[in-house]
């Protein structure tokens, strides 16, 4: 199994802490982590950049819900994560939730804690 260097690069530059205490993970749990970070580190930079890249945003979230009803987006982070997603039973609530916290960081500065 090779890692697609679009993940590689991705997770090398957003977090070189869990990119190299990962690779002595196996190959097969290693890809998977690739693309799950892949995943949620591609659709926090459209949030975190400054400025947000709002439609970039909404245009990956439109991408991910054409992708979940079985269209190739030619996006392999999207695409590889629903194949993912589906491999390991991964709820809709949970990457909706995600979706949510995301969009909140789009409007929300302050949260109270």
């Amino acid at each position: 199994m090779i890692i697609d260097k679009t993940f590689f690069s991705i997770f090398r530059k957003g977090s070189r802490t869990y990119f190299y205490s990962s690779i002595f993970f196996p190959m097969h749990i290693r890809r998977e982590v690739f693309i799950l970070y892949g995943f949620v580190r591609k659709t926090d930079n459209y949030v975190d950049v400054i400025p947000q890249d709002r439609n970039g945003f909404y245009e990956f979230k439109e991408k991910y819900y054409q992708a979940k009803q079985g269209k190739e987006t030619g996006d392999i982070v999207i695409d590889s994560f629903v194949r993912l997603a589906e491999k390991k039973g991964f709820q809709d609530e949970w990457i909706e939730a995600f979706f949510h916290s995301m969009e909140l960081d789009l409007t929300k500065k302050r949260y109270e804690t």
